[in-house]
């Protein structure tokens, strides 16, 4: 092992080399355990990709044909995407529970989201559908994030004849429209070797095949034709190290060592030139999602069960539609003695379907008749699928079947899928939540500046540039990390089966005599719905827009105007628009006046104009709130 002296602390330290990762690398590929979550990931793999062949005997498996079942590839789609068709929630709690603790909070959570779209478009992929399906087929699953200085290579200067105003807002364009500064993937388990530590992982081995030609660029690595060196190894004039890995024409092998101390690269057995280098990050980049019970264990041995019986079903079905022709003697004096072939018929004789057929006299023509398939067959086909059901899916999961079966045995089968999908989310919850946490971290610690992103959908509602800054105070629209004390992603599986048992729940909770819920509570914990506020605000928007006194008076301005009625002195309807031209709403409780604003005659409630800060910062009430105030606070709705 090679030591060096560390300049930092002046003592000796141990450092990683290519030796020592090739001699780590294949210790691990060794291991028992290793082996046999290598040989289960493998067998699960070949199932979901409809590869594993079907037992069958030697001597048939020239002519007969396959039947493989996609219960297993489909088990696996259906339950990776309960989980994640709903786009997860982001719940952040900030530090402080204030007005400014609960606007950064909001702000982190919005960001959060962009940013998981964002990365999914420079990735070409979604990290957290391909998470979740790593974990549901390999029992594990293992995210990398990274911080990318590249992306900000070109991070502008400043001019001696531009204010600091104009050279902060030329940095902030040059932010929001750059690439961002930080990337995830999903690393696939099979090219990972991890290092059990006592309190989880220690360190970890990243390998993979890549172009020489990427590799040579990136790393500064020589090519001689065959494989990658090291500069400082043939300039020192140091034998060519013999490689122990294979490799293969145009392309070598990379293998990435990372601990809590430090980061190596070697590349077809040599050192990277300036590896290795201390961790920049001071923990790994990896994390990881387990669980102890596979969800597709048991479907690994049901499986090619019945891939088996049901290829037996297939070729004797086959024999029954396309027989075998023959010619049997018959007892006659006028049989004849036909010489008979290799194959033991007569030469002469040929059948062709659909022709006129004539038989040697003393022979008759007929078919091999493949003996019938016993119940025993039929049944164990039945059993296997019912074992099927249970192991995986159920069927009523699906909308499949379930009239034949009493309802407590529904109810069970519902019961276990549940509990499998419990486990799952909270596995890949608590995965994504220290990701994301640590993203957090790149951006406090090693870019140290305001990262933007665009939040919001085109066509549905406000767009904005949204930050999350390293330090410092919070505003509108940047959130600060030292405000933000925990991240939390939470799944919300779609599961209809009880959906609409969390819905009477969360009206029985709301609606009993003395209620034991609010509404934004229930809709946010039993309708799991992401932003509560809004909807509760769009509702009281709806209520206050079917008020009958405020669709009396517009029914009589509208019929005033078509001189269908009497003249409305005074005008109704003037009142009802605001001096920009935007519709009033009522922005205070009933019986109360609003400062300066006219009051509809007929109406109880002032109205105040619509405001382009959004419909949050005027509505109030029942799922509203006046503007400039949050929850909790004097003004706010008492339980929101």
């Amino acid at each position: 092992m090679a030591k060096e002296r560390d300049s930092r602390d002046s003592k000796d330290r141990w450092r990683p080399d290519a030796d020592y990762v090739s001699s780590l690398y294949r210790l691990r590929l060794s291991e028992g355990d290793e082996a046999k979550l290598r040989a289960e990931s493998d067998d699960a793999r070949r199932q979901t990709e409809l590869r594993r062949k079907v037992d069958i005997p030697e001597q048939y498996k020239a002519i007969a044909t396959e039947i493989r079942t996609p219960f297993t590839r489909d088990t696996w789609l259906r339950v990776t995407a309960a989980l994640t068709q709903h786009p997860p929630v982001v719940h952040v709690t900030p530090t402080t529970d204030d007005q400014v603790g609960r606007a950064a909070s909001s702000v982190a959570e919005r960001w959060t989201d962009a940013v998981v779209a964002r990365l999914a478009e420079n990735l070409g992929e979604d990290v957290v559908h391909e998470a979740v399906k790593a974990l549901v087929r390999d029992t594990e699953s293992i995210i990398k994030v990274v911080h990318k200085p590249d992306a900000w290579a070109r991070f502008p200067r400043r001019n001696s004849a531009e204010s600091s105003d104009e050279y902060d807002g030329r940095v902030d364009a040059f932010k929001k429209f750059s690439d961002l500064p930080f990337a995830w993937r999903v690393v696939d388990r099979l090219c990972c070797l991890p290092g059990e530590g006592e309190f989880g992982l220690m360190d970890m081995i990243e390998y993979g095949e890549y172009p020489q030609a990427f590799l040579g660029h990136s790393y500064g690595m020589v090519d001689d034709g065959d494989k990658l060196h090291n500069p400082e190894y043939l300039l020192a004039g140091r034998p060519k190290p013999e490689g122990e890995l294979i490799t293969s024409l145009g392309h070598s092998i990379k293998m990435e060592y990372w601990d809590s101390e430090w980061w190596h690269v070697v590349i077809d057995g040599e050192d990277a030139p300036g590896f290795p280098k201390p961790n920049p990050y001071g923990q790994l980049p990896y994390f990881r999602a387990r669980i102890a019970d596979p969800v597709l264990l048991a479907l690994r041995w049901l499986v090619p069960g019945l891939d088996a019986l049901l290829t037996m079903k297939m070729n004797w079905a086959y024999l029954g539609a396309y027989p075998n022709p023959t010619l049997e003697p018959v007892e006659t004096s006028q049989q004849l003695d036909l010489p008979l072939g290799d194959d033991g018929q007569p030469p002469e004789f040929v059948w062709k379907p659909g022709k006129m057929l004539t038989t040697p006299p003393g022979y008759r023509f007929s078919f091999l008749s493949p003996p019938p398939v016993g119940q025993d067959l039929n049944q164990m086909v039945a059993v296997l699928r019912d074992l099927i059901d249970i192991a995986g899916i159920p069927s009523v999961f699906r909308g499949v079947g379930g009239a034949d079966q009493a309802g407590y045995a529904i109810n069970q089968l519902i019961a276990a899928a549940n509990l499998t999908y419990k486990i799952l989310s909270l596995t890949a919850q608590r995965q994504l939540s220290q990701a994301i946490s640590f993203i957090w971290r790149i951006v406090r610690y090693r870019i140290r500046q305001p990262v933007y992103v665009l939040a919001g959908e085109a066509g549905k509602g406000e767009r904005a540039w949204l930050g999350l800054a390293p330090s410092g105070s919070s505003s509108r629209n940047v959130a600060s990390v030292d405000r933000l004390a925990r991240l939390e992603y939470t799944f919300r599986p779609v599961l209809p089966t009880d959906e609409q048992a969390r819905a009477m729940i969360a009206m029985q909770l709301v609606n009993a005599p003395v209620p034991l819920s609010s509404p934004r509570h229930a809709l946010e914990k039993y309708l799991q719905e992401e932003d509560p506020d809004a909807i509760l605000d769009e509702a009281w928007v709806h209520r206050q827009l079917e008020a009958p006194p405020l669709v009396e008076r517009i029914t009589q301005e509208a019929m005033r105007l078509a001189g269908l009625g009497p003249e409305a002195a005074p005008n109704p309807a003037a009142a009802l628009v605001g001096p920009n031209g935007l519709p009033l709403l009522p922005a205070t409780p009933p019986g109360q006046a609003g400062a300066g604003m006219p009051a509809v005659p007929g109406l109880t409630t002032p109205i105040v104009p619509a405001t382009p800060a959004g419909p949050a910062a005027v509505l109030p009430g029942q799922g509203g709130r006046p503007a400039g105030t949050f929850p909790g606070q004097p003004g706010g709705v008492p339980g929101r």
